[in-house]
């Protein structure tokens, strides 16, 4: 909207104008300052007048506006223009925030590499960061990083934020240590997957559907929140007698929505996930037919069909809201306790699941990495990179094979010494 009235802040009752024109040129769109007037009548001049001074060759200087403006317009910007979800505009607000405390007094001409460096330090230091790959610091220098690049070979000659902005900005010593995350061991993962069984017996439909909700994501290492719109026509029958889910929507905890795509991928593309077999086929089944039972009893419909509807909660089971992260999470410590899972201090949460599935996938002799990182949404190398741990079942079988083979080593020699 060119012209809009402010309903807060020090410019509040007056209106606000700005254009967007693109440069014919670069393809580039043109920052303009934005003006604020007393009335509609005045913001309609000022409106024709920039455009008369844009089309009249006037070169308008985003340099000497404050970094803060221009990082908050061009967030807005993003936003209204539909290029980003909500969720990807309410991750860039606290960047925004960030920058208006430690950098509201700045021009964007003022703005270089010392300066940058200054400022992530200082946020360390304030407000107690971690210096990590996966702190709030890094990720707010990813998004000044990204705005800065639109104004290299013009404001700046390079961008302000290099390429590895944290190791040129602070020393190694000075890294947080990684919080590892926890991966389960097969005995670990079998003895979840017989409690689940187990319990199902025993529980009323309200209490297993984070159970069941565990134990799918056991078998197919799904996102959560592509569990949490898991549906029944989602699932598939392969050639080879085995079974999968093709997946096509995931949810947005935040906005309390489906993004009705999935991450990296377009609207309407689909994903098969892990595949499994009968026996595991048949408890996901008799889960069905509880949840089916369960809603008929107390009037409820499955509008949407989610394999994971909130059953806790009728106004939102019959909303179509899905089970929660939090409660999934709540759930797996619970049985992690029952089943003797210790932690030690490491990562231990529904993306633990995630990472250990993709860990015995690369783990599994023979296995194609490309299909294996595909049936997890990821390209190879962020499969391997990210997902992929050390597997405990495999070390301590190199370590056996290593005492084996020392062991036998030190016996021939033995004898040829004899």
């Amino acid at each position: 909207m060119t012209i809009s009235r402010v309903t807060s802040g020090k410019h509040r009752g007056e209106f606000r104008v700005r254009i967007q024109p693109v440069d014919k040129l670069t393809g580039k769109q043109v920052c303009i300052p934005i003006q604020y007037v007393k009335s509609q009548r005045e913001a309609k001049k000022a409106e024709q007048a920039m455009w008369a001074r844009f089309r009249n060759g006037y070169t308008y200087n985003p340099s000497v506006d404050s970094l803060y403006d221009c990082f908050k317009e061009f967030v807005d910007s993003e936003y209204k223009q539909g290029r980003w979800t909500e969720r990807t505009y309410h991750n860039w607000q606290y960047s925004v925030k960030m920058v208006k405390e430690f950098l509201g007094n700045v021009k964007l001409r003022d703005v270089n590499e010392n300066l940058m460096r200054e400022f992530a330090r200082k946020v360390v230091a304030e407000r107690n960061i971690d210096v990590s790959p996966n702190s709030v610091l890094t990720r707010s220098l990813i998004h000044l990083r990204a705005f800065f690049k639109r104004y290299v070979g013009g404001i700046f000659e390079h961008n302000p934020i290099p390429e590895g902005a944290l190791n040129r900005f602070f020393r190694i010593d000075e890294f947080s240590v990684k919080h590892e995350r926890y991966v389960l061991k097969a005995e670990e993962i079998s003895a979840l997957l017989t409690e689940i069984e187990r319990e199902f017996n025993d529980k009323v439909p309200v209490r297993c559907v984070s159970q069941m909700a565990i134990y799918v994501d056991l078998l197919t290492g799904m996102r959560p929140q592509e569990l949490q719109t898991l549906r029944w026509d989602n699932l598939r029958k392969l050639d080879d007698d085995s079974y999968t889910f093709e997946i096509d929507d995931s949810w947005d905890e935040s906005a309390g929505k489906a993004n009705h795509h999935l991450k990296y991928q377009r609207p309407g593309e689909t994903r098969l996930v892990v595949p499994f077999g009968r026996n595991e086929l048949a408890l996901i089944n008799r889960y069905r037919q509880s949840q089916a039972d369960f809603l008929k009893r107390h009037g409820l419909k499955n509008t949407r069909q989610l394999v994971f509807l909130s059953l806790d909660n009728f106004k939102k089971c019959a909303e179509g809201y899905p089970v929660t992260q939090t409660a999934l999470n709540k759930e797996l410590r619970m049985l992690g306790k029952t089943v003797g899972i210790n932690p030690d201090r490491k990562t231990w949460s529904m993306y633990s699941i995630r990472h250990t599935v993709a860990t015995k996938l690369a783990n599994t002799p023979n296995m194609r990495y490309p299909w294996a990182a595909a049936r997890l949404g990821h390209r190879v190398d962020t499969f391997m990179q990210t997902y992929v741990h050390e597997d405990q079942d495999v070390a301590q079988k190199m370590s056996q094979l290593w005492l084996t083979q020392k062991h036998t080593v030190t016996q021939k020699t033995a004898l040829s010494e004899g």
